[in-house]
């Protein structure tokens, strides 16, 4: 897998912060694609950085999202996962507003289904598995492990 930073990622998520409202706490993100892939079952993924990535770079979160996938999904899907992957952007603030913490926020049904009716209940997470499933030859119970 070859990890590399991506402008259109950052843009789509410019606008996607911006469409949504979104407040991520001031969150400093690096944008990734992988190439082909994170695996074959992951379309995205938002992880916390550590002391020892911040070795590397200044951001609070690294957003990876797999090509192949990205490549071969419509715009809605497109904008759908870097969505789901920005509300993995959790934060809080100490008593005094003095020191922000960040983290993985946990998964959050009713924003992952809020995502579906304001795309007129179309469901994109099934969407992107089966572009997947089809991208990879998976057989059903491989399709079925698929994650964003």
């Amino acid at each position: 897998m070859e990890l590399t930073k991506s402008e259109l990622l950052n843009d789509l998520a410019e606008q996607i912060i911006e469409t949504e409202g979104l407040n991520l706490g001031g969150a400093k993100i690096e944008y990734l694609f992988a190439s082909p892939n994170i695996t074959k079952k992951i379309g995205g993924k938002t992880i916390k950085t550590n002391k020892e990535l911040n070795y590397y770079s200044d951001a609070d979160f690294i957003i990876e999202i797999s090509q192949d996938v990205f490549n071969v999904i419509s715009k809605e899907d497109k904008y759908n996962l870097l969505f789901n992957q920005l509300l993995k952007v959790g934060w809080s603030t100490n008593e005094n507003n003095t020191e922000t913490k960040y983290y993985i926020a946990k998964p959050d049904i009713v924003t992952f289904n809020a995502i579906n009716k304001k795309n007129n209940g179309h469901d994109w997470f099934y969407r992107i598995r089966e572009c997947n499933s089809s991208l990879y030859d998976l057989n059903p119970k491989e399709a079925d492990l698929f994650s964003v």
